[in-house]
Formats: structure tokens, C-alpha cells, sequence
């Protein structure tokens, strides 16, 4: 039997948090190539190496923050080519893109010299076109030859050059074409990589690496994270899923915490800070069994501090006129009109030290 055990249920995945979930969560994450995840990582970079050996070109979608830059440098690695990023949706018109792209031939434009784009510069590598789908119709064309069989014109120049680049689109465009012409998607090989949603079981080992890279980055000596967060932590970040920013919004909630420590305070209090801000005091801090008998509170109740939040004092006064049950707290204060839910109620429990009655 288990101690100190709490079973969730993430979607259609049950999963259990035990008091201590170093083994199963946290920094003992793996890596792969750059990715990050104990659960997903290792089947993802899987199909990322196929599709290197396949030689096809790629086109890499998913919702924004996703990671798809990652990929791409994965790709490279795994090519032993140098990775050249760019993002299409920094082009402000086709002549900025045709150009940017495929380069300038001397003499078309009075004040500009003979250049090579984008693609020629990337000989040899691998060249990642982020939100490819915001390129112009007639530059899209233009790359079919490239991607057909590696030649190339310079913007006004007749001669054509012989390129050797493996090319990685993305779009986070919906999957009936990704953004992207026909004839162009019928050229590459489709390689999804999905959001936090659906790889909620990585989310802490992603965080914990998130928040181990933003302490370096900040010029912090390393930190153990055993003491800092704790298994109701990640569970608060897997039931959040981040579904609108992804990692993106991990990596802020990572410089949220790292700020804070900068400023003085110890790692342990700038996340407690931090998550309770963020999910509003619903995480539990502890995992603590219940006690005393249905119906009644055993010993005295804790008197509140003179320091108490609003909050506190309003879950404390309830506990003393319903006997310490969470459901009866719950309903208590709703019909005085205060909507808390029974996590929040429990946190703040724990909090104050006030012992639980189950209901008889």
C-alpha cells in the first residue's frame, strides 16, 4: 500500500502523484538532440531521425511555442549540417522574399550590389523557414525547382546555381494545407509536433529544464529543485496545460521565479510566490493524511494570526461554524456569496494548520 498517495485524472490519463515524485518527474528528464521529456521526447526525435533518413525536405507543423525551431535543430544535428533559421513573416513583399531568398544578380536595382540570398548562403546545411506559410504564392513556386533538384537563379539573372540544402518549413496554420500551395506541400514530408496539450506528462521535466537554463542564464549558482517544487507544483502545471503559449509559457513562468530569486529571495519562496499568484492559492502545498472523526474537529481549533489575508480569515471563520469538513467550507461561503473552489479551500487549510473531518 502507497502512503501519502493522490490519484488524478488528467484527461484519459490516470495518474498517480506519490509524496515523494522525484523518481517519476523533474530534472531527471532525458534529452534528446535538444528535446526535452522522459514520456514523448524519445518518440518524437524517433520520428524526426526517419525523416532525415528519408532525404525528403520537411514541413513541420503545430501550434505557436510549440517547439518547432527545436526540431529543426534536432534535424540539422541529427544531418551533422549547420542550422540557418529565418522567419517568413518578417518579409514585407514578394520582391523582399524573392530576393531575400534566392539573391541578386548585379545591375538589376540601381543601388544594390550582386548578393546571394538566403538558400545559397545555407550551403551545405539546413535551412528552417519559420511561418513559411506567409510566403508570397509566386515564391513558393520558386522553391519547387529548388526542392525538385537544387538549382537555383539569383533574382534577374538567367544562370542557374547548384545548391546542396535540405530544407525545414513550419506553419502553425490548420492541417488542410498547412498555409502552403499544393504542388509545394506534395513536396515535403509532414512531421507534426504537438503542443504541451498533448504531451502533458513531459510538462515537468520541460519546466525543471526551463528553470535549470534561466538560473545560468542569469548567472546563478545551480539549485536543487527537491525542496522548491513538489509533486502538487506539477501537477499544478499539467492540469494548466499551457494550451494558448506552450513552452513559451513555461519559459515565462521559469523567468517569473528566477527574477524573484535575483532580488533576494530563496528559490523555494519565489516559487511558492509565484504558483500562488499564478493559480491563486489552488495548489496544495503538503500532503498531509486527514484527521480526527466524522462530525467533529479533535483538539482546538488554531487561533488565526493577527496577519491573515482575507482569504484565510474567510476559511477560518467558516471552519469554526461547519466543523472543519471542505465540502461544508465550500458551501458555507458560497451562500455568502464567496465562490472558493474545495482545492483552493484545502490550500488554505494546510496553510493555517487546520486538521480535516471527514464526512460522516
Amino acid at each position: 500500500m502507497l502512503r501519502d498517495q493522490a490519484v488524478i485524472r488528467v484527461g484519459r490519463v490516470l495518474l498517480v502523484y506519490l509524496a515523494d515524485a522525484r523518481p517519476v518527474l523533474g530534472a531527471q528528464a532525458l534529452h534528446y538532440y535538444g528535446i526535452v521529456g522522459k514520456f514523448h521526447a524519445a518518440a518524437l526525435v524517433s520520428e524526426l531521425d526517419d525523416a532525415v533518413r528519408s532525404g525528403r525536405n520537411l514541413l513541420l507543423t503545430g501550434p505557436s511555442g510549440s517547439g518547432k525551431e527545436l526540431a529543426a535543430l534536432a534535424v540539422a544535428r541529427m544531418a551533422r549540417r549547420e542550422l540557418s533559421t529565418h522567419n517568413a513573416a518578417r518579409f514585407t513583399s514578394e520582391e523582399e522574399a524573392t530576393t531575400s531568398l534566392f539573391g541578386v544578380a548585379d545591375g538589376v536595382f540601381t543601388s544594390v550590389k550582386e548578393r546571394a540570398g538566403y538558400i545559397e548562403k545555407a550551403e551545405g546545411g539546413v535551412l528552417f523557414l519559420d511561418e513559411a506559410h506567409n510566403l508570397p504564392v509566386r515564391v513558393q513556386k520558386s522553391l519547387l525547382r529548388v526542392l525538385e533538384d537544387g538549382w537555383l537563379a539569383r533574382f534577374g539573372e538567367t544562370t542557374d546555381i547548384k545548391v546542396d540544402v535540405r530544407f525545414v518549413l513550419a506553419s502553425n496554420e490548420p492541417p488542410k494545407r498547412y498555409g502552403l500551395t499544393r504542388d509545394l506541400l506534395a513536396r515535403l514530408r509532414v512531421q507534426e509536433i504537438p503542443g504541451l496539450a498533448g504531451r502533458i506528462a513531459d510538462i515537468p521535466g520541460i519546466f525543471d529544464h526551463l528553470l535549470e537554463q534561466a538560473i545560468k542564464k542569469a548567472g546563478l549558482p545551480a539549485m536543487p529543485f527537491d525542496e522548491a517544487l513538489r509533486e502538487d507544483h506539477y501537477e499544478s502545471l499539467m492540469l494548466d496545460g499551457f494550451k494558448e503559449d506552450n513552452v513559451r509559457g513555461l519559459d515565462d513562468l521559469a523567468d517569473r521565479i528566477v527574477s524573484k530569486v535575483k532580488t533576494g529571495a530563496i528559490l523555494a519562496q519565489a516559487t511558492g510566490e509565484i504558483f500562488s499568484h499564478r493559480y491563486h492559492a489552488e495548489f496544495i502545498p503538503d500532503i498531509r493524511p486527514e484527521t480526527g472523526v466524522a462530525g467533529q474537529v479533535t483538539g482546538e481549533i488554531p487561533r488565526p494570526s493577527s496577519t491573515l489575508n482575507d482569504e484565510q480569515q474567510n476559511v477560518h471563520d467558516a471552519y469554526k461554524q461547519v466543523a472543519g469538513n471542505v465540502s461544508a467550507i465550500e458551501r458555507h461561503l458560497r451562500d455568502r456569496g464567496i465562490k472558493y473552489s474545495r482545492r483552493r479551500i484545502s490550500g488554505i487549510m494546510d496553510q493555517l494548520d487546520l486538521p480535516r473531518v471527514r464526512k460522516g
